[in-house]
């Protein structure tokens, strides 16, 4: 359960253990040189897990609260801007420009040398933090790229949906739309976002 991930003047290889949900990231600060430095990092909160549904999982809503009291951060003195660190979880996601911009699961690097040069970049970690979990919509692509008057997501969730064959209710049309299959070989989503009620006694 791992992936290499690039960002402007770093890469690494992210791993998650399935067991305990702890995240690793082995990498290197490239931008500055193969030189000693000091790599400050820092990552949002890991996703909460609330007793409803409706208040699980959810994206926080600046990065000024993401970063509050979160545990994943840390200090590495690098020889030659290598590094390893290990995440608490899986950072949740956040939203900028007023809830307008999802921002996915990502670790932020601030380097520095002993002549003052630095550098402040970040990684990405996964696309979303949890499947279906999000305030104003569909999570934007990574990439930014022109929307197209067919584009689905957003308040254009729904365009469409009276070409779509077979469709007589919603759930049939969110289990068309599912979390993105490619990413269940990374670890996500996790069991309980599979089957989030499996372990929950029903109602008497």
């Amino acid at each position: 359960m791992e992936h290499p991930s690039m960002g402007t003047g770093v890469e690494g290889v992210v791993r998650r253990n399935a067991s305990d949900g702890t995240v690793t990231i082995a990498g290197r600060v490239t931008g500055l040189g193969t030189m000693p430095q000091r790599i400050r990092w820092i990552a949002a909160a890991p996703v909460t897990r609330g007793i409803g549904f409706s208040g699980s999982g959810q994206p926080y809503p600046n990065r000024d609260i993401a970063l509050e009291g979160t545990p994943n951060r840390g200090i590495v003195d690098s020889a030659d801007g290598t590094f390893s660190i290990k995440l608490a979880g899986i950072p949740a996601g956040y939203f900028s420009g007023l809830g307008s911009t999802y921002v996915p699961p990502l670790v932020e690097f601030l380097s520095e040398t002993r002549d003052g040069k630095r550098l402040h970049t970040s990684l990405w970690i996964n696309d979303t933090a949890a499947p279906y979990r999000w305030i104003s919509g569909a999570p934007a692509p990574l990439r930014p790229v022109v929307p197209e008057p067919g584009s689905i997501g957003r308040a254009m969730y729904y365009a469409g949906r009276d070409t779509m064959p077979l469709f007589d209710n919603q759930e049939a049309q969110l289990r068309a739309k599912g979390y993105p299959s490619e990413n269940t070989g990374r670890g996500w989503p996790q069991a309980e976002d599979v089957k989030p009620w499996a372990h929950v006694v029903p109602p008497a």
